[in-house]
């Protein structure tokens, strides 16, 4: 048993090749096109990613059973302390999310990439667009989250989420193909040559920048920063707990529910 995400149970198979299961139907229709992802992006990115090479035979509203993929090895992100080798590191993964956000949309289009879905998105093919993905999300927050929550706190997610859907210029952005979950655990570090592996493609889909270039990687990412690329990046890491919240809601994890709210109320609190 290598680990247990949300989405999947991950196994590690004689030391040497990483098995995923899909817990539910959803995700995996998502496995499926992140097999498409990883191919599509396999030429344009410099670190190493997941090469699919088992894709398990579909069972009832199972898309795939199962993919695998030789184990990329390395150290997570989180685990190395600041000093130059988390500085490279970093320098890498900015590079990366240059090329990953640099692949042409025709080439997306022609792959038939799919857009980034929002958790408690159960559609088959995700929202129509990002702005109409964000705001179903936020409606989410508003009627499952917020009752929760104490009154002043759940006041000023409220207005949060208001004045952040009010301003036009936060969806001008010109969207790309992201990663989607881009946490330090799911990136691995060779701490001999440097080399950087990225995984966990689950989440992959068309959407906001934004969304993947956290504050350390941005001095060194190679796209456009537009106007408003800071205010969104400071929203989208603040709506990280409702992802806990409603995932704990949806299948009954009392105790996610719980830290969920807590870090709303870190976050949101007076």
């Amino acid at each position: 048993m290598l680990g247990e995400g949300w989405d999947s149970v991950a196994i590690l198979v004689n030391d040497s090749i990483v098995f995923r299961i899909p817990k539910r139907p959803a995700v995996a229709r998502q496995m499926a096109n992140e097999v498409r992802v990883l191919d599509v992006i396999r030429p344009y990115v410099s670190v190493r990613i997941p090469l699919i090479e088992w894709i398990g035979q579909p069972h009832g509203r199972f898309t795939v059973s199962a993919v695998g993929y030789r184990k990329l090895t390395g150290t997570p992100l989180s685990a190395i302390p600041p000093g130059a080798t988390r500085d490279d590191a970093l320098r890498r993964v900015g590079c990366f999310l240059g090329e990953l956000h640099g692949i042409p949309t025709s080439t997306l289009n022609d792959a038939d990439v799919p857009r980034f879905r929002w958790t408690g998105d159960n559609s088959p093919d995700g929202s129509d667009g990002w702005e109409t993905g964000l705001q179903a999300f936020m409606e989410r927050i508003i009627a499952d989250v917020v009752p929760l929550l104490d009154p002043s706190t759940g006041e000023r997610v409220s207005d949060g989420i208001a004045a952040f859907l009010g301003e036009a210029q936060h969806f001008s952005f010109h969207p790309v193909l992201i990663h989607g979950d881009l946490s330090p655990e799911h990136i691995l570090v060779d701490s001999e040559t440097g080399e950087i592996s990225v995984i966990d493609f689950g989440d992959s889909g068309i959407g906001d920048p934004a969304y993947d270039v956290g504050p350390e990687l941005l001095p060194w990412y190679g796209c456009q920063v537009d106007e408003s690329f800071r205010a969104r990046q400071r929203f989208y890491r603040r709506l990280a707990p409702f992802h806990g919240v409603l995932h704990g809601l949806a299948t009954g994890d009392v105790a996610l529910v719980a830290e969920g709210l807590r870090q709303v109320v870190e976050e949101f609190g007076g």
